[in-house]
Parts: structure tokens; sequence; C-alpha cells
């Protein structure tokens, strides 16, 4: 499904998303360095969907870690938690009502890529 989606019309609107499936469903196998590519691509129309720059930012910052680029994985990590901080303190209720999916995904992911990147640095740390 998500081949189908990104093979649609370069310029559909739902594009970024479309490519954040992709990018998604790339790292769900393995496959680090394309999921990379993906994202960056989703990426490409940041500001305007800060939930889906959230995720592609999560999901980026895990490939990252997975192709041992730690610092760049924290740093795409922080900025992740940066849209999410000054995001979520200004959200009114209805906006989150309004997506409730959106956020349970960016909490899973928040949570595997802390795991998987703060693991990571505390391995790398330890004698």
């Amino acid at each position: 499904m998500a081949d189908a989606a990104v093979k649609t019309a370069t310029n559909h609107s739902d594009m970024p998303w479309f490519q954040l499936d992709k990018g998604l469903a790339e790292y769900r196998q393995g496959q680090f360095s394309s999921a990379k590519d993906w994202m960056q691509q989703a990426l490409s129309e940041s500001g305007v969907d800060f939930q889906r720059d959230a995720q592609a930012l999560l999901v980026l910052a895990m490939a990252q870690q997975e192709l041992k680029q730690t610092d760049k994985a924290r740093g795409t990590l922080a900025k992740a938690f940066e849209i999410l901080d000054n995001r979520m303190e200004r959200l009114d209720p209805e906006g989150i009502l309004y997506d409730w999916v959106g956020w349970v995904i960016v909490h899973a992911l928040v949570r595997e890529a802390e795991a998987l990147i703060e693991d990571n640095a505390r391995a790398s740390a330890s004698p």
C-alpha cells in the first residue's frame, strides 16, 4: 500500500504523508537508509503539519541510530521533542480530540525512539 501511495501524482496534497508511511514501512523492514531518505522527503514540506513533522523526525532519528549516526540521531530526536513541546503547550483540547489517532502514533514513536537511542547511548558509554 505504501508503494502504491508514493506512486500517485507527485503534486498530491497528501504526498508528504505518503512519504512518511513509505519511510515507516522501510524502517520496519530494516531498510534504514531508504527509510532515512523517505523521511527527508516527507520533511521537505515541514511546518505545515506539526504531527507529521514530529513523526517523520522520530522515524528519521531511529533510522539514523540504526545507521550508527548517533549524534545525528540525538539531534533529530531533540528537534522532534522541540516541536512536540512547543505545540503541546499551546494546543487546544479540540486539536487533541480532532486527531487523537495522530497523538497515539506520536507517543508510540516517542517511546520507541527514546528507548532505541538512549539505550544505545548508555550501552556505548558503559565500560
